[in-house]
């Protein structure tokens, strides 16, 4: 931990994406993460494909698959290949680079943390104690949400722009960034969250409606008081006991063979 329990804050990055409840690698990031055309991509991905479909893959339990999808990029529309952890590893064996090589396992780490989070969704929505944490965790977001409302009012009497609005994002994207939570459109982020992180979430967004109430009553300016309370929750954070276990993310070593 740096010097005087200071926490520097990264949003993690999303290299894979959930869609019809699996996991997939978009091939068109992983061009630009591999400092690559994209279509020199897809030339392998045509190869891999090709081999792909030649072999007999109805006894394999977990088979190589793929999917193409429309997209546009800085307003260039073009095709785009999703491929799910099988079907990306055969085509990482293709890319003998080491910056491809850095990335593969950096995609590979996240593909395991992403189908561990579905695990634990999945999990979590058969177990009561947790469904029971989770009604509570509504309750704290409610109030906390309730209070971040008075709070915008109070920048806005206070000559603030209409961009005080995002205040309710901010807040959000500082509390699922402090406890790791990945964040993903289906499953919804609190449903990916263990019982021990709903508690944690449920403390800090308590907290979070309990400061500004307090800073709003002292007459703080609303710049100051966003700044002031987004400290002292990092540093309730940082205080935790569990705060080390939480933020520790499930990763996998991988060693590259050499002849």
């Amino acid at each position: 931990m740096p010097e005087g329990n200071t926490m520097i804050l990264k949003k993690p990055e999303t290299l894979v994406e959930v869609k019809n409840k699996g996991v997939w690698a978009e091939s068109h990031l992983l061009s630009r993460k591999l400092d690559m055309e994209h279509k020199s991509l897809v030339r392998t991905i045509k190869k891999v494909i090709t081999k792909v479909e030649k072999r007999d893959l109805s006894r394999i339990i977990c088979p190589p698959k793929y999917k193409t999808e429309e997209r546009e990029y800085r307003g260039q529309k073009f095709t785009i290949y999703l491929m799910n952890r099988e079907f990306f590893t055969l085509v990482a064996m293709r890319l003998d680079t080491d910056r491809a090589f850095e990335w593969q396992v950096k995609f590979v780490n996240a593909f395991f943390k992403m189908e561990s989070a579905l695990l634990t969704a999945h999990t979590n929505a058969d177990n009561p104690n947790w469904g029971a944490t989770r009604q509570l965790g509504k309750t704290a977001r409610r109030l906390e949400t309730d209070t971040i409302q008075v709070f915008i009012q109070y920048a806005l009497d206070s000559g603030g722009s209409v961009n005080v609005n995002h205040y309710y994002k901010h807040f959000t994207k500082l509390m699922y960034t402090l406890i790791g939570a990945i964040v993903e459109k289906k499953p919804k982020p609190r449903e990916l969250l263990t019982g021990e992180q709903l508690s944690i979430l449920i403390v800090l967004e308590l907290y979070v409606s309990t400061q500004l109430k307090l800073h709003m009553a002292d007459e703080m300016y609303y710049k100051d008081i966003y700044q002031l309370v987004k400290q002292e929750v990092t540093a309730v954070y940082a205080n935790m006991d569990m705060s080390n276990q939480l933020t520790n993310e499930p990763t996998l070593t991988l060693t590259k063979l050499t002849n």
